[in-house]
């Protein structure tokens, strides 16, 4: 089934309108932009095998290569989707794409999500499913929190799709508990929670302590109101073995609330060559997997900071270790207002945060021509002391 918008119709396979279209309940509904039609009927075979299912939101963006060095901050809308059968009823064929993502995101049933790039090729199909069993190497996924509970929760269900059976999901509420966040925990035996106390510790504290205590191969990092795609995992694990690097990341779909928009950023292949050129943004870190034995190798997160802990950490990593990006989107991200990026004391425009990078960037710059020490230089993280005593089992908090 087929519904095709910017187009004169709305059309499917035989019916006369959208409501006659959904009304059948096929396998699946595509939605698709007039501009998407031709590669979308190419590659959707290819497509629904590899990300069909009963509940599955797959959003269709164009292929595009990776830059080589410039981050790809806005690399086109996304305004094409494919909803398993059972998510149907909130397709609104003649409604705004964005306003139906933001359903089938928001409270509710669950549903998985993925990226298809158009048109599919050969090699698009990993050699391993994004399916759980089919992974080798346990994560612990490292998730802070702070701020809206509907969005931790869309994130927990997602991660549950996309975790192994032997993944450990850690999450860390970095703010006041109270019933709401006890009645969430009781929604996910399967998830450890922590608290902070005191809260307002800032998210790298969490991090650094639950990455320190991970007893898995790899760390997967997580930001709690954005979503891992399904396959996440699955393909970057296949490019850890396949390179040895150290941290792997991916490409983003960006959910940005504030312009009511669908759009892909990409990120250079290596992640080393836009940092070797004085551009910090090589790599959507909170959407990678890190070895736990670099991660402790190279000295994890500073406590000490707010915000900038993961630019910090992915400077002095490209220092002595492989990094790499796949050209993949498993990411969906969310740009909101009021969030650590985007506000007026901490956003990419505060001044604070332009000091912090420009200071970053030329320890960086004088740390790799050999005139500037690395544990001497701004790059070494700074530790607030006593972190790990401040995490406490959700259940002890009171």
């Amino acid at each position: 089934m087929w519904g095709v918008t910017d187009h004169d119709d709305a059309c499917g396979d035989g019916y006369d309108d959208p409501a006659a279209l959904l009304a059948a309940r096929p396998a699946h509904v595509a939605v698709l932009e007039a501009r998407d039609v031709h590669d979308a009927v190419r590659s959707m075979a290819s497509v629904l095998t590899r990300f069909g299912g009963p509940r599955r939101l797959v959003l269709l963006a164009t292929r595009r290569p990776a830059p080589e060095i410039v981050v790809a901050f806005d690399d086109g809308d996304v305004a094409s989707l494919v909803v398993s059968g059972d998510r149907a009823h909130l397709v609104d064929l003649e409604g705004e794409l964005y306003a139906m993502v933001e359903t089938l995101l928001g409270p509710g049933p669950h549903v998985d999500v993925a990226v298809a790039q158009l048109p599919a090729e050969a090699g698009d199909t990993p050699s391993v499913a994004p399916e759980r069993s089919d992974r080798a190497a346990p994560a612990t996924w490292v998730i802070p929190h702070r701020g809206a509970l509907d969005l931790l929760e869309g994130c927990l269900d997602s991660v549950a799709g996309a975790a192994g059976d032997d993944d450990d999901i850690q999450v860390c509420f970095d703010e006041p508990v109270s019933e709401e966040h006890r009645a969430l925990v009781a929604r996910h035996p399967r998830v450890t929670f922590h608290a902070v106390t005191p809260p307002a510790a800032g998210p790298y504290l969490p991090r650094q302590v639950l990455a320190e205590r991970a007893t898995t191969p790899l760390i997967a990092w997580q930001d709690s109101d954005d979503r891992p795609t399904i396959d996440r995992l699955a393909v970057l694990e296949v490019e850890q073995q396949a390179t040895g690097a150290a941290m792997v990341g991916g490409q983003e779909l960006v959910v940005d609330t504030m312009a009511r928009r669908l759009r892909v950023r990409r990120y250079a292949l290596d992640p080393t060559v836009p940092l070797h050129h004085g551009l910090v943004g090589g790599m959507a870190v909170e959407g990678s997997v890190v070895t736990t034995a670099a991660f402790r190798a190279l000295g994890g997160y500073a406590t000490d900071l707010r915000f900038g802990a993961d630019t910090q950490f992915l400077l002095r990593a490209s220092l002595t270790r492989r990094l790499s990006n796949v050209n993949e989107i498993l990411n969906v991200s969310r740009l909101r207002p009021d969030s650590l990026t985007t506000g007026v004391d901490t956003g990419f425009a505060s001044s604070a945060r332009r000091i912090q990078i420009l200071t970053f960037k030329w320890h960086y710059a004088n740390v790799r021509r050999g005139v500037l020490a690395l544990d001497r230089s701004a790059l070494v993280p700074g530790r607030v002391g006593g972190e790990s005593e401040r995490l406490r089992p959700i259940r002890a908090v009171r």
